[in-house]
């Protein structure tokens, strides 16, 4: 009972002190609200490019290696072993001379009937169609391949697939170190803001302290309020980004989609439970860790540091 009657002093002082500083209490939510609404854009935009660069990589992840003319058999069979067995992850298709003809005539369309005389042997070259699970190691992968002797050609998007590679990786590492610098931010925000209301109290945490209170009992309290103040605002954020994010997707979206395939945009309703999760644990997150540092520095073996 005694635990329990402690409790709910505990929550009794922390909602008291939410409505006491609820002047500080709006100036840390409205900085937070802004640093969290800024990481969200940065989150969907980062997201977008990455969901962009892996469609990108899935158009061009093929690498079609062509086999000289007259190559027999055995020939073919050591190279596709060779492909098959050099530690890179991938599948591996054998694309005949007939095959290669059937598709060209398909590509073709209603002029494909301009091609149904034309004999398949010697016109196209056999070929292995290789997907590459990582297109990171097209290049690598290409190298290998130098010197074998029936190979007459391979051909892949070289230069678009470094890009894209070099695109997704550059969004990941910038988007990554901006959500840092805005996550110290908050900390730091939170973290003055429950400061000012431990100085404001630091004669009372005295006395406190002086009867006996312990450091959980004093620290938890302001706990609560860094913790309201900061989930407040990270949810105040999600609805902001998140319905920003809809009304773009919806006005713009469609339009884009269908005017640049390469564009994969993420449906709204797809990010919702993620981005809020991600709100709401930056949030939690933030509000404990800044209230802890806050007053931590007034909680050192049973003395209370005063600001002068």
């Amino acid at each position: 009972m005694k635990a329990i009657r402690r409790l709910i002093n505990t929550l009794r002082e922390g909602i008291k002190g939410i409505w006491k500083h609820r002047q500080l209490g709006l100036v840390s939510v409205t900085s937070t609200f802004f640093t969290l609404f800024v990481i969200g854009i940065i989150i969907i935009i980062t997201v977008s490019i990455n969901s962009m660069a892996l469609q990108v990589q899935g158009k061009v992840n093929d690498v079609e290696i062509f086999i000289k003319n007259g190559s027999t058999e055995i020939q073919i069979e050591e190279l596709r072993h060779k492909i098959e067995n050099d530690g890179i992850e991938k599948t591996v298709k054998f694309r005949s001379s007939e095959e290669a003809l059937k598709l060209m005539k398909d590509s073709w369309g209603e002029n494909s009937e301009l091609l149904e005389n034309i004999q398949s042997d010697g016109l196209l070259p056999a070929s292995f169609v290789v997907q590459l699970s990582d297109i990171s190691q097209a290049e690598k992968f290409v190298k290998s391949l130098d010197g074998e002797p029936i190979i007459e050609d391979v051909n892949y998007y070289k230069d678009l697939v470094n890009q894209v590679y070099k695109l997704s990786n550059y969004s990941k590492i910038f988007g990554s170190i901006l959500v840092l610098v805005l996550i110290f931010v908050s900390l730091f925000v939170i973290s003055n803001t429950i400061k000012l209301t431990v100085v404001s109290r630091a004669h009372e945490i005295g006395v406190m302290k002086n009867v006996g209170a312990t450091n959980n009992y004093i620290r938890i309290p302001f706990i609560i309020e860094g913790v309201f103040y900061s989930v407040f605002a990270s949810a105040l954020s999600f609805l902001a980004v998140y319905y920003l994010y809809d009304f773009i997707y919806t006005k713009f979206g469609v339009k884009i989609i269908e005017n640049f395939s390469i564009i994969n945009l993420i449906k709204p309703e797809l990010l919702k439970t993620s981005l809020l999760q991600i709100f709401l644990s930056l949030g939690f997150g933030i509000g404990v860790l800044g209230s802890i540092f806050s007053i931590r520095k007034y909680l050192i073996d049973r003395e209370v540091k005063y600001v002068k």
